[in-house]
């Protein structure tokens, strides 16, 4: 599927123009003005055309490994938040190192982020 299309398919249906959102990340060269502007939807697009899907609450390096292990190309990694959680650090969420968003760039996997749409969704 051509990434476009799906993330304006998500965006659609997650209705990220009703909700508000505020993550602050590091190496914005990296980023995308989507996310930057948003805080919410394609944090790294990394690729035109999406074969397989992952998700993940976050994207802890063991999840990024394996991914970046099986040696498949146009993926979309769809987490809950954009950061690594780590209760062990101050403050608990880390950005991703510099190196795995260039190989993550390198292998072409994007990453989609809904926090504050998955929040909302769902019965109350």
């Amino acid at each position: 599927m051509k990434a476009y299309e799906l993330y304006k398919l998500m965006e659609k249906d997650f209705e990220l123009n009703s909700c508000t959102d505020s993550w602050e990340m590091k190496f914005s060269e990296y980023i995308s003005d989507d996310f930057k502007n948003k805080s919410m939807g394609i944090v790294l697009d990394n690729t035109s055309i999406i074969n397989k899907v992952y998700t993940a609450v976050f994207p802890t390096y063991n999840i990024l490994d394996k991914i970046l292990d099986s040696g498949e190309k146009d993926i979309l990694l769809f987490t809950h938040h954009p950061k690594i959680w780590d209760v062990t650090k101050v403050p608990a969420f880390i950005d991703m190192s510099e190196e795995y968003l260039e190989r993550l760039k390198e292998h072409q996997i994007s990453m989609y982020t809904l926090h504050t749409p998955l929040d909302k969704n769902g019965p109350a």
